[in-house]
């Protein structure tokens, strides 16, 4: 299967065959049991939050600078991105990262290409306004790797909210208590 590296995303796996997926991996190479390169290394790198504040049930979006040979993004035994967030009062919220490629259509020759590299992002939308605190966290089979914590402002909105039940009168509802119609 395709091998994803900030440095060339292109890259092949030596000896993988066409259509090789997670649920048959490729057989262990000869040096299995040698240390990895350190170009194979994945490393956790820097987190950029898109905006200090957001407003409350709008996005809040983290871009994750990870580096290294990745063979499967999808593969969470592989790698494995993870934001925990936490409100000013309650429970943690965990929160998947997750590969993102930007594309753009080629109207001329009629294909999707790829615009840069990918990166890694972690999206998530607060239920409650305050100051929120988040950190990042890189699994790998090498180990877990842990990025410096942050925080991100989340002040009050008319935003309504989500759409959920409302569990006395069973009719639909946003989050914010004004009905659904």
């Amino acid at each position: 299967g395709p091998l994803l590296s900030a440095e060339s995303p292109e890259a092949a796996q030596p000896g993988a065959s066409p259509g090789q997926d997670s649920t048959h991996p490729a057989p262990p190479r000869p040096d299995a049991t040698s240390q990895p390169s350190t170009a194979e290394v994945v490393r956790l790198g820097a987190v950029r939050l898109e905006r200090s504040a957001v407003e409350l049930f709008a996005r809040c979006e983290l871009t994750v600078e990870v580096s290294g040979m990745i063979r499967n993004p999808y593969d969470p035994q592989e790698v494995d991105l993870e934001a925990v967030f936490r409100p000013p009062k309650g429970p943690p919220v965990r929160v998947s990262g997750f590969s993102y490629q930007p594309f753009r259509w080629d109207r001329a020759h009629n294909e999707i290409q790829p615009l840069g590299n990918p990166t890694w992002k972690i999206r998530f939308t607060p239920r409650q306004p305050g100051q929120w605190s988040y950190t990042v966290r890189l699994t790998t089979p090498h180990g877990t790797q842990t990025a410096p914590a942050g925080t991100v402002d989340v002040q009050p909105s008319t935003r309504r909210g989500f759409v959920e039940v409302d569990r006395k009168t069973g009719y639909f509802r946003f989050t914010s208590g004004r009905p659904f119609i």
